[in-house]
């Protein structure tokens, strides 16, 4: 099991962070976040943090005057599931992808029988 924290827009987009085990996530302008955003000042210093335990996850909004969205809803706390989009400051979206297993790809052959 593994969540996936994908950058989807703004000026990072296309990184991503995986998470196979429990971890913290922070968001923000601070070098000590874990992404840091330096150049939107519309993000705080520690703007919100994911607690990463796969398969589940959770966030926390930490700023006081920006706030902090999931799927376009201004939120304090939030569960977050698969395909969920955080964002906050200017621009910058980061989607939730949660993987529940590793895909394995299994042939089966089955004799033909006529009839």
């Amino acid at each position: 099991m593994k969540v996936l924290l994908l950058l989807i827009s703004g000026p990072q987009s296309g990184r991503r962070f995986v998470y196979t085990e429990y971890a913290t996530f922070t968001v923000g302008r601070s070098r000590e976040a874990t992404f840091c955003l330096s150049g939107d000042r519309a993000f705080s210093r520690i703007h919100f943090l994911i607690e990463v335990n796969p398969p589940h996850s959770r966030l926390k909004n930490l700023s006081v005057t920006g706030g902090t969205f999931v799927n376009g809803k201004r939120v304090e706390e939030a569960i977050l599931r698969d395909g969920d989009i955080i964002s906050g400051g200017r621009e910058t979206k980061i989607q939730i992808q949660i993987e529940f297993s590793e895909a394995k790809t299994e042939t089966v052959e089955r004799p033909f029988t006529a009839g």
